[in-house]
C-alpha cells in the first residue's frame, strides 16, 4: 500500500459549533472527512449541503464529517454570520472555527472548498478541491469504509 501522510491534527481552532473539542487522533478507527469552507464562498454555498447529505448517508457506518471554517475575509471572522450560514443551510454536522488559520496551514491547504478524506489508521487518503464530484466522493467514502 502506498505510504500516505498521517492527518495533522486541528491545532489552533477558535471554537467548536454542534460540538464539543474533536480531535483526528481520538477518532482512529473512524473515516472522516475534513472540509474547509469559509461561509462567503459561493462555491462553498453549493458544496456544503452536499457534505451534509453525504454525512447522513454514510455517518451510520463509521463516517465522521468535520468542517473546518477558515474564513476568506475579516468579516466571516465573526461566528453569528457562520451560525446564520449553518442554520439556512440546515448544516448539523460539527465545525472547528479556525479564525487564524492554524488547521489550514497544517493541511498545507490553498482552496475553498477543499475535502480531504482520512482512513481509520488516520492517514489522508484523497483530497477534492472545489465543489462537484459528488459521486466520486461517496465512492471514495464508500471504499474507505470497506477497508479493514
Amino acid at each position: 500500500m502506498k505510504d500516505y501522510p498521517l492527518a495533522p491534527e486541528l491545532v489552533g481552532v477558535t471554537s467548536w459549533v454542534h460540538s464539543i473539542p474533536l480531535e483526528i487522533l481520538k477518532l482512529r478507527g473512524k473515516v472522516i472527512g475534513v472540509a474547509f469552507f469559509s461561509y462567503g464562498c459561493g462555491n462553498c454555498q453549493r458544496f456544503m449541503p452536499h457534505m451534509q447529505a453525504i454525512y447522513k448517508k454514510f455517518g451510520k457506518e463509521g463516517f465522521v464529517f468535520l468542517g473546518v471554517h477558515s474564513p476568506e475575509f475579516e468579516h466571516e471572522r465573526y461566528e453569528i454570520g457562520l451560525k446564520s450560514f449553518l442554520m439556512k443551510y440546515h448544516l448539523s454536522f460539527p465545525v472547528a472555527v479556525d479564525n487564524n488559520h492554524m488547521v489550514w496551514k497544517k493541511y498545507k491547504n490553498q482552496y475553498w472548498p477543499t475535502l480531504y478524506l482520512i482512513d481509520k489508521q488516520g492517514r489522508v487518503r484523497e483530497r477534492h478541491i472545489g465543489e462537484g464530484g459528488y459521486h466520486r466522493i461517496e465512492h471514495d467514502i464508500a471504499h474507505l469504509l470497506k477497508e479493514n
